[in-house]
């Protein structure tokens, strides 16, 4: 997560929001009036409480890590639509049926064991 918040801030698409806003309400409304914009940018809360229990949270929220797709693409290395297409035809793969099929599937297990 800490790699992934510097390559965002790197890229200038991180909001660091310091003020303590509540989990159940104001966090929530908040990322989604970010992701709505024509540019989201991914939101660090460093602050989260629950106002409701009077209890302050000592681990930040990130939301919106897929805010856009120039972010979804670093992060995968590859355009959004092009994963979708690989967890497409994993979710519809057959069974091998010769020893070509399994070296092919095996080749693709392998891709996703590493991208993992």
């Amino acid at each position: 997560m800490e790699k992934f918040l510097k390559t965002v801030k790197d890229l200038g698409r991180l909001k660091v929001i310091d003020k303590p806003l509540d989990v159940e309400l104001e966090i929530p409304h908040v990322a989604y009036v970010e992701i709505k914009k024509e540019r989201p940018d991914v939101l660090l809360f460093t602050t989260p409480v629950d106002k409701k229990r009077g209890y302050k949270y000592s681990i930040p929220v990130v939301m919106n890590c897929f805010a856009g797709f120039d972010i979804t693409e670093r992060i995968f290395g590859k355009h959004p639509d092009r994963v979708a297409e690989e967890i497409n035809s994993l979710l519809h793969m057959k069974p091998p049926q010769s020893l070509k099929d399994r070296f092919k599937m095996l080749s693709i297990l392998l891709k996703l064991r590493c991208a993992l």
